[in-house]
């Protein structure tokens, strides 16, 4: 009986030790990581050994985040979630990301493999949330690396020389919009370039601060370093976007959404594009669009926004595309824009193929509505158009200009204590060819406007006070025919003009507001820096 007792002994082990292997067979995964952290969440970078059990996919590798818990022997707190490896191509990465985590709190990521229905425990990490996002940047590899963590604060170390280096894919999708706060620190950024499918230095921002920076296209060391075969200084284009579909362009912004801006200066910024039938185009100096944002102590200088086709739907400014929305509230107070500025030029042929369409051309603004208040403002520009002569009179367009904002398409608009000093010439013809005198008609086929200072008010609830707008030499001109000659008839029918605003459709507060060249303007009520750009064109 004991030797039975014995054998079964032995069998009943044997048996218990090939059960412990099956169990214990593994999947083979073997994983590196590398981790980022921010403030509210941890990404883990995984890279695979080549792996048959992954790539026949009966392994299914996934990630669960705890609460770190120090009371516990595994330091296993609370369940948090859980995040699957999912892989492109072969598999050998994946990139896992969790969000919405404690600031600066640690937490047990335990990673594990499904493999013959069963989870294999592979690792054990411990990481932590930053206890804040405080980043410095020094060179352009700092500065690109922004787009790795959107929601960080950044100071600005010292002066940033892109050398023509191009700024590519930088927040350039509303997904990927910077989030965080940007100290220029007082230093500069300059000789950048962007891609074509670029929006800006700061492609899409929302929920951000932008302060203290300026920001140089070109500067006269870099021209020098870049030069012809002739030895002459080539011609920099900072942003040639060639044609572009619906797109928001800015020098600092492309597409900017609850954004502040304080103590900003940009200079010497040269934006070259073209549209094309079908797109919608929002340009600006500073901005392409603005949705409640706010604007402090913001000026831009030496901007150049030029094209050889504007197509369709286009709203271009020296300082902004569009700016449409609500005020912001700030430490600096609730408004829209104060005390900024946009000098410049904007040069640009007009051609439309067989799509209806419109263009807002404005010095400071293309589409200015807002309801939050723009005050101690001021723009100084010269908008010269010119119509494609291959556009017949089968294209149903309207073109609206002003000195200071063509309209307010987007909503109210708010002006007091600002100025358009502006020269406005638009030629039924071209600047590059002798044509035989064509109409502004084969142009324009719906009523256009153009103002000294505002093209259209349109309907919301508008007021424009203590302003004005004083001509830079030859002042407002629009030329139906392209002798530069206006045809009677052409004049009455297709376009309204006036010294200040071209047409009034709706109810507008309008106080003090005058051409400065003809009438007696109280400079009292505009700022010493406002007041200064009138005094200039009225010496």
């Amino acid at each position: 009986m004991k030797k039975i007792t014995g054998l079964l002994s032995i069998i009943f082990a044997f048996i218990f030790t090939i059960v412990l292997a099956s169990c214990s067979s593994t999947s083979g995964v073997e994983v590196e990581k590398n981790v980022t952290a921010t403030t509210s969440s941890i990404t883990f970078e995984l890279t695979f050994a080549r792996n048959e059990n992954l790539e026949n996919k009966t392994a299914s590798p996934y990630i669960k985040a705890f609460n770190y818990d120090e009371t516990k022997e595994d330091n296993i707190g609370t369940y948090v979630s859980k995040q699957d490896c999912t892989f492109s191509g072969v598999y050998t990465s994946s990139t896992v990301t969790f969000t919405s985590l404690t600031k600066g709190a640690k937490y047990v990521f335990r990673f594990y493999v499904t493999y013959n229905q069963s989870d294999e425990l592979i690792a054990t990490w411990v990481e932590s949330t930053l206890s804040d996002n405080k980043k410095e940047i020094k060179t352009v590899d700092d500065f690109l690396a922004m787009k790795d963590d959107r929601d960080g604060e950044y100071t600005l170390m010292n002066d940033i020389d892109f050398s023509g280096e191009k700024l590519t894919g930088l927040f350039n999708s509303s997904s990927q919009s910077f989030t965080g706060v940007f100290n220029g620190n007082g230093y500069t950024i300059s000789n950048f370039l962007f891609e074509s499918s670029d929006n800006g230095i700061f492609g899409y921002t929302k929920d951000a601060l932008i302060k203290n920076v300026k920001i140089v296209g070109t500067d006269e060391e870099y021209l020098l370093n870049n030069l012809d075969e002739e030895g002459n200084p080539l011609e920099l284009v900072n942003g040639n976007f060639g044609s572009r579909s619906d797109a928001n362009i800015g020098t600092l912004v492309g597409n900017a959404e609850n954004t502040e801006f304080v103590d900003v200066t940009i200079d010497n910024v040269n934006l070259s594009l073209k549209g094309n039938n079908k797109a919608t185009l929002k340009v600006g100096g500073v901005v392409g669009l603005a949705l409640n944002c706010s604007f402090t102590n913001v000026k831009a200088t030496n901007i150049s926004i030029t094209s050889e086709k504007l197509c369709t739907n286009v709203y271009v400014g020296l300082f902004a595309g569009a700016i449409n929305g609500d005020a912001l509230e700030t430490d600096n107070g609730t408004y829209t824009a104060k005390n900024t500025s946009a000098s410049g030029e904007i040069k640009a042929t007009l051609s439309y193929g067989s799509y209806e369409g419109n263009a807002y051309i404005g010095g400071y603004a293309g589409d200015l509505g807002s309801s939050g208040l723009v005050s101690e403002s001021y723009t100084d520009a010269d908008i010269t158009l010119y119509r494609d002569p291959k556009t017949s009179n089968s294209n149903k367009f309207s073109l609206v200009v002003g000195g200071f904002a063509a309209g307010n398409l987007g909503g109210s608009m708010w002006v007091d204590g600002c100025v358009a000093a502006a020269d406005i010439k638009v030629v039924a013809g071209s600047d590059s060819t002798t044509l035989e005198d064509a109409a502004l008609s084969k142009l324009c086929t719906k009523t256009s406007y153009f103002g000294g200072f505002v093209g259209v008010i349109n309907k919301h609830i508008n007021r424009i006070e203590n302003s004005c707008y004083v001509k830079k030499s030859a002042g407002l001109n629009v030329y139906a025919l392209e002798s530069e000659t206006d045809e009677e008839s052409n004049v009455k029918t297709l376009i309204v003009k006036n010294n200040v605003y071209a047409n009034k459709q709706y109810d507008a507060i309008l106080t003090n507001l005058v051409c400065a060249n003809d009438d007696a303007f109280d400079t009292s009520v505009l700022a010493s820096e406002v007041s200064a750009v009138v005094a200039k064109y009225l010496a």
